[in-house]
């Protein structure tokens, strides 16, 4: 066996443990959070000792801008990985809302069984919006956010990245190209897996030889390209303050007597 085989090998053991837990979990009578479920059950196999993962999170930073960005029926986020190294290491609940502080997470995946041009563009805008927030607090000069040392070499990048996931599309190539094209600030990868095809927004220090177009696609070995962005482009810190987003209204509080 060669090493072409043993990559072939290995994709396809993964696309078959998605698909395991697809058939597991889809069900078509039941209507949004299956394919949530799906990709966060393979993350967690997969990754699940580098990452926690939470479905449905609503995000909320230190200086809590993103509550004048997203609306709060905005704020919800299919799929978000937290670093392990993360204190508190638990999501923040409020009734049935998980907050995830954005210090924590490592990328946040927008996840849709098809894809459609209304479908991108609403993943696209909502993603953008974070890119404010990258923007708001300084995670795009390097050094920003990760001012501890870091593992992972050269290539990391410090701002959570921002992945789409389909699995199937029902929009042209053209379409395709067209809208990605216009929004390469919001997303930094994806993925369409029954059509094995994975981009990679050409901002990404990862890819060291830059195309002509804002964008490389890939075709073939999707999961096993996708785990290779993510580790090569991820740093993962010693520790991660996951506090900020109280600690300033905590301190406002009034001094109390004894």
């Amino acid at each position: 066996m060669n090493i072409d085989d043993l990559i072939g090998k290995f994709e396809e053991s993964l696309r078959e443990k998605f698909d395991n837990i697809r058939t597991t979990l889809y069900n078509p009578n039941v209507k949004g959070g299956q394919y949530e479920r799906i990709l966060r059950e393979f993350f967690e196999t997969y990754l699940g000792d580098v990452f926690n993962f939470n479905s449905r999170a609503a995000l909320i930073d230190t200086n809590h801008d993103i509550f004048e960005l997203l609306k709060p029926s905005e704020n919800e986020f299919d799929v978000v990985a937290q670093f392990k190294t993360t204190f508190p290491s638990k999501v923040y609940a409020y009734g049935d809302i998980q907050y995830v502080s954005y210090d924590s997470c490592a990328f946040i995946v927008e996840v849709a069984q098809t894809l459609t041009k209304k479908q991108l563009q609403e993943d696209l805008n909502k993603l953008g919006k974070l890119n404010t927030l990258n923007k708001k607090l300084g995670w795009l000069q390097k050094g920003k956010r990760f001012q501890a040392p870091i593992l992972g070499g050269q290539a990391n990048v410090e701002y959570p990245l921002r992945i789409l996931f389909y699995y199937e599309a029902s929009i042209s190539g053209e379409e395709l190209a067209s809208a990605i094209s216009k929004e390469t600030e919001c997303w930094d990868i994806l993925i369409i897996l029954q059509k094995e095809r994975l981009l990679i927004n050409t901002s990404l220090p990862i890819l060291f030889k830059k195309p002509p177009r804002p964008w490389f696609s890939a075709k073939g070995n999707v999961l096993l390209l996708l785990f290779h962005v993510l580790g090569g482009s991820i740093p993962y810190p010693i520790f991660v303050d996951a506090f900020g987003p109280f600690r300033k209204a905590l301190f406002k509080q009034k001094e109390g007597k004894v």
